[in-house]
């Protein structure tokens, strides 16, 4: 297990850089710098748990105070059109939303290579990009856990939050089993609108993270695993924040979708052969089949049955995925295009935030001494690398800072990274109190 004084030190980092990192109007900001912005994925993921690690009369009340005036933002600007430049649809809450915070030489970089970067009246410029399928299931999450922290420190709060977004998470719900839903599998598929933004529906938004064995970029609509497996868990949120309303027939309806969602999710993506699920089906129906870390969301979402879960854990502790010093990897080592393009490429190396994700998923099945070896693994990146985005690890398992054209282009503090590793270290400390 990590020691009471390590995780009291990743403690202290990360809240001195959760705390850099709250911002006067998005409420979190996903980085600083040239990324300080509001992206509504970041927010899901760092704050589903920041607000589900401890019980509710021990989280900072700053945090549920960021959390909420993030999804406020969010939820302000929710898609109601088709605009495929933007990728927004009706429902589909913002990617991503810049405006003056975010320094205006960044901001013309984005307008110069085709961003939909707008100049306001007062000459400030704006972006809102929504090519995210995969905020609405996060923040719907995010949702439920803001009602039941609330609840849980004063009775009556919850319902307050509930009732307060309910409009817009009805809007997700009709988008994400409706317009998102082409294919009929009752699971969303990701077709992209405007085709330089291919991969930014999901978390590994890169083409190179989802290339095949054979260099191939898969033809879309996508069907994204890590993307369904919060999907197919938000359905079960939004089933109780509509039970909370007296909706039952709208959560009875909500059930049937996660349960079938769960067996889709197995019949499509599990590969026999790999004992793993791809982490995408092509527009053909097939499994595109690559070995990747998009199984940790699987864990930590519990979608998986068990008996498949043991076999996904027992794959990422083998070398080609665990580095036995950094973590986890992005991508299998063995892979083919891990070789050709190296282990600096991006979605190649070592996320941080996958590695406390997959220690979270690990717990959920049993696989505590995994759970504990990742816990130790990413105090140590926090300690030496600080709250780091990515980072590069070699096939011996040595560590270089990821760059692009020669220059360090990690983002530095991560909202994410230090959300993550501030969760697993204070959990630490609960349990060794």
């Amino acid at each position: 297990m990590l020691s009471p004084e390590q995780a009291a030190q990743v403690a202290r980092i990360t809240e001195d850089n959760l705390l850099r990192l709250r911002h006067p109007q998005y409420g979190w900001s996903s980085a600083l710098g040239r990324h300080e912005a509001l992206h509504g994925r970041d927010l899901g993921i760092g704050g589903l748990v920041l607000l589900n690690s401890l019980s509710p009369e021990l989280i900072p009340e700053w945090f549920i105070e960021s959390t909420e005036v993030g999804i406020d933002v969010l939820t302000q600007f929710q898609g109601t059109r088709f605009d495929p430049e933007r990728e927004e649809e009706e429902g589909v809450l913002p990617h991503e939303y810049r405006n003056g915070y975010t320094p205006r030489f960044r901001m013309e970089q984005l307008r110069a290579t085709g961003w939909p970067v707008e100049e306001k009246p007062d000459g400030s410029l704006e972006m809102r990009y929504y090519g995210a399928r995969d905020v609405n299931a996060l923040i719907i999450k995010l949702i439920a856990s803001l009602a039941r922290v609330k609840e849980g420190r004063s009775e009556g709060e919850g319902r307050i939050v509930i009732e307060k977004y309910w409009p817009s998470i009805l809007a997700m719900y009709r988008h994400d089993t409706g317009i998102a839903d082409s294919s009929g599998y009752g699971l969303i598929d990701s077709i992209p609108k405007n085709l330089k933004t291919l991969f930014n529906l999901t978390e590994k938004d890169n083409d190179l993270a989802y290339i095949t064995e054979d260099r191939e970029v898969p033809r879309p609509p996508h069907i994204f695993l890590s993307l369904n497996c919060h999907f197919v868990d938000s359905l079960s949120e939004f089933a109780w924040m509509a039970q909370v309303r007296g909706e039952f027939s709208l959560a009875e309806d909500a059930m049937r979708r996660h349960y079938e969602g769960k067996r889709k999710i197995h019949q499509l993506f599990w590969m026999k052969d790999k004992g793993f699920y791809s982490p995408v089906i092509d527009g053909e129906g097939n499994q595109v089949k690559i070995m990747t870390d998009d199984v940790v969301h699987g864990l930590w979402c519990k979608t998986f049955a068990k008996p498949f879960a043991d076999q996904v854990i027992e794959r990422l502790q083998k070398s080609d995925f665990h580095t036995k010093r950094w973590g986890t990897r992005s991508k299998s080592s063995d892979s083919r295009q891990f070789v050709v393009n190296g282990p600096s490429s991006y979605w190649n190396g070592v996320w941080p935030h996958h590695v406390g994700i997959a220690a979270f998923g690990a717990e959920n099945y049993g696989h505590t001494d995994f759970a504990e070896e990742l816990d130790r693994e990413l105090a140590q990146i926090i300690i030496e690398k600080g709250c780091v985005e990515t980072g590069s690890v070699d096939y011996d398992g040595t560590w270089y800072d990821y760059t692009e054209g020669g220059k360090p282009a990690a983002c530095i503090p991560q909202f994410w990274a230090a959300a993550v590793a501030w969760s697993r270290a204070n959990r630490c400390l609960l349990s060794a109190a």
